[in-house]
């Protein structure tokens, strides 16, 4: 397994990659690490989003975009992003709108319970806060 450093520094080159626009150099990359090691669900989006964008003559096809993004659901099954990205999918791809309106509604609800946990959080934080001012 890979290291926090080791990923960072793949994630990294992935990026700087992307950036020059060499979208297949990134999936190559990403093919090599995957050889050695599991991707992570964030590097399995983006695996998905980079081969929709790739060449024709690029290692994949149209359907390896979607595998990608159901095994980070497979992994995660409320990860918003690939839910997203499933949605458009389906939506787009496969002209699908009916199932691209489910994984839309499903990363919805997935931010909705996101959000009110972070706002919770927020407020117990807010709450403590005042706690030590009055303190003081």
């Amino acid at each position: 397994m890979i290291d926090r450093t080791e990923s960072r520094k793949r994630w990294a080159a992935v990026c700087e990659a992307v950036d020059s626009d060499e979208i297949d150099k990134a999936l190559d990359l990403l093919k090599e690490w995957e050889s050695v090691d599991r991707l992570s669900i964030e590097e399995l989006v983006q695996k998905g989003l980079l081969i929709q964008q790739g060449s024709e003559t690029a290692a994949y096809e149209l359907e390896d975009a979607k595998a990608a993004f159901i095994e980070a659901l497979g992994r995660e099954q409320n990860y918003p992003d690939a839910l997203i990205e499933l949605g458009f999918y389906s939506w787009v791809i496969e002209n699908d709108a009916k199932t691209g309106l489910q994984y839309f509604d499903k990363a919805i609800a997935a931010a909705e319970k996101f959000l009110a946990e972070a706002r919770h959080g927020r407020e117990q934080c807010l709450e403590e806060l005042a706690d030590l001012e009055e303190e003081d």
